[in-house]
């Protein structure tokens, strides 16, 4: 059975950056086995139009006003990790969405203060660290709002 590399987005949210707790998480991302950070950059400011091409799917949901006070005009971290199974291993990495639903280990579990309970009560986003493509189908259109082709190295170790 032949396995290729994939390549995958994941992204801090401004509540990691806010926090400044994302230098310890990048420290976990970088230490996946067979896992490169092939591009990394800072995003100091979310325009609504970054965030609605990243968040296309939301636009026409009730959760995407949300998204937009939660993340349009506050820095972002993003990055392409490429490797065997990216997508699912940094998934896997991160938890799920809601953190107290996230297993044990994850990034969200770890890190994240805040419930999907809790962001709607007070109707706002859920302050759950760290965004990561959730289907391989979904990464080439997620990396392209980010990064140019020619910002992605080969190999980049941090």
């Amino acid at each position: 059975m032949l396995v290729y590399d994939e390549q995958t987005l994941f992204m801090f949210k401004p509540d990691a950056i806010e926090r400044q707790i994302w230098p310890e998480i990048l420290t976990k991302v970088s230490s996946l086995s067979g896992i490169s950070i092939v591009a990394f950059k800072l995003v100091p400011y979310v325009t609504p139009e970054l965030l609605k091409d990243h968040y296309q799917e939301h636009v026409e949901t009730d959760l995407y006003p949300y998204l937009e006070s939660g993340m349009v005009g506050k820095p972002v971290i993003p990055m392409v990790l490429r490797g065997e199974m990216a997508v699912s291993r940094a998934r896997n990495l991160l938890g799920d969405t809601d953190p107290e639903k996230a297993a044990k280990g994850t990034i969200r579990r770890m890190y994240a203060d805040d419930s999907c309970v809790l962001a709607n009560e007070e109707h706002r986003i859920v302050r759950n660290i760290a965004h990561a493509t959730k289907f391989l189908r979904e990464a080439p259109r997620e990396i392209g709002v980010w990064f140019k082709l020619e910002e992605i190295v080969c190999n980049l170790k941090v």
